[in-house]
């Protein structure tokens, strides 16, 4: 276990060459094939350069007004007074976000339950895919290996739609059109249609359960934390007094951005990360074998008292510019660190800060369960076991 932000950085930054993927993550292949998320080596690093233009800076700050139409899209059927489970809302609504984004099209509402299904079944199904002959395992009769099954045919189902959907209608410079119409200098596909697929797979799955989650878990620290969400209240309507948000409002909007910052040091996406030595090597005058796994922990990182005062308390105000300027590096990392960082960053920030400011300028969250919540065991991403149920509470701000 490496526990020191200065050698997780250095782990993860200087030796990420000597390193492969912790067994979690190679196992996941069986459920999202050779994505971004498992791949390795050459691919990984050739596909990465094929989708970094969809998340540029420029790009992502124009899907601005896409958030947050489809945040109010998403809060449209909700009433005063009933329960939501906002866990499944927030995986709906961030779905939707990438699909409109990323892949330039949109999902009618029944398809989107139907997916936000099919993705909840994968992910609950992790923990049978990293049974040991799990790839036996899914292909025999059993209960949770048919569930498992439909749910990857219902996912490729909805890929397969959309690529069809691509080539039919021809580049549309987004994301979907980098990998379809990616080629060589002698005019060659350099992405084979099945990668394709894995690709969209694994960007439909990380890029909307991860920031369904931080949108969800933001949720349940707000209402468990009632002068932070009055602070809060207080910076939405002096900012943007009823009106939707745009990107030049994002600057504006400091502790919202520190909500969702906050959550993710609290609830990280991945609560830890494993790698495998491929070679023997150094590490704070440590040697490390080949073969060996080396685990780092964000969970733990994430609450160290060394780095974040009252490291269990939901404290959006803590992240002022002086203290991000000396946070040591490795020390806060719900996107990863190093060249294999989470290509979208910056964009599930963004649909962060847009859906709450969106949100929350018309309703109030309010709890319905206690502070403390159980979490899936053997999960891809952390998310809540018995969901987040919330009543909603109109604040009567209308966009």
């Amino acid at each position: 276990l490496v526990n020191q932000p200065g050698l997780v950085w250095e782990l993860l930054s200087v030796h990420h060459r000597s390193l492969a993927k912790g067994r979690p993550l190679r196992k996941a292949r069986l459920l999202l094939g050779e994505g971004l998320l498992t791949s390795e080596g050459e691919l990984h690093a050739r596909q990465r350069r094929v989708m970094r233009p969809a998340f540029h800076h420029a790009r992502v700050a124009g899907f601005t007004d896409t958030m947050a139409a489809s945040a109010l899209d998403a809060q449209a059927a909700w009433h005063d007074g009933e329960t939501v489970e906002i866990s499944s809302e927030m995986m709906r609504l961030t779905q939707r976000i990438v699909a409109r984004t990323l892949f330039a099209t949109d999902i009618e509402p029944a398809e989107a339950v139907r997916a936000s299904r099919a993705l909840d079944t994968l992910v609950g199904g992790f923990g049978l895919v990293l049974l040991p002959f799990s790839a036996v395992l899914l292909r025999l009769p059993l209960p949770a290996a048919r569930r498992i099954r439909r749910a990857k045919a219902e996912l490729e189902r909805t890929i397969s739609a959309m690529i069809a959907t691509r080539r039919a209608t021809g580049d549309r410079g987004d994301l979907l059109s980098m990998l379809l119409f990616a080629t060589d200098e002698n005019g060659r596909a350099t992405v084979s249609e099945e990668l394709v697929r894995d690709e969209a797979m694994t960007v439909f799955l990380a890029g909307h359960d991860t920031t369904g989650n931080g949108l969800a878990w933001s949720w349940h620290l707000l209402a468990h934390h009632p002068e932070q969400e009055a602070h809060w209240h207080d910076e939405l309507d002096a900012v943007l007094g009823g009106r939707q948000p745009t990107f030049s409002d994002v600057p504006d909007l400091p502790f919202t951005r520190n909500i969702f910052t906050e959550a993710l040091r609290l609830y990280p996406p991945a609560p830890a990360v494993g790698r495998q030595a491929l070679e023997d090597i150094e590490l704070g005058g440590h040697a490390i074998r080949k073969g060996s796994v080396i685990q780092v922990c964000q969970w733990l990182l994430h609450r160290d008292p060394r780095f974040f005062p009252e490291p269990d308390r939901f404290r959006p105000e803590r992240w002022t510019p002086q203290m991000e300027a000396e946070l040591p590096r490795g020390c806060y990392l719900p996107f990863g660190i190093g060249p294999r960082y989470c290509v979208g960053r910056e964009l599930a920030g963004l649909i962060g800060t847009v859906a709450l400011a969106t949100l929350g300028q018309r309703w109030r969250l309010r709890a319905t369960t206690g502070p403390i919540v159980e979490t899936v065991a053997r999960s891809i991403t952390l998310r809540p076991r018995h969901g987040l149920p919330m009543r909603l509470e109109r604040r009567g701000r209308e966009l």
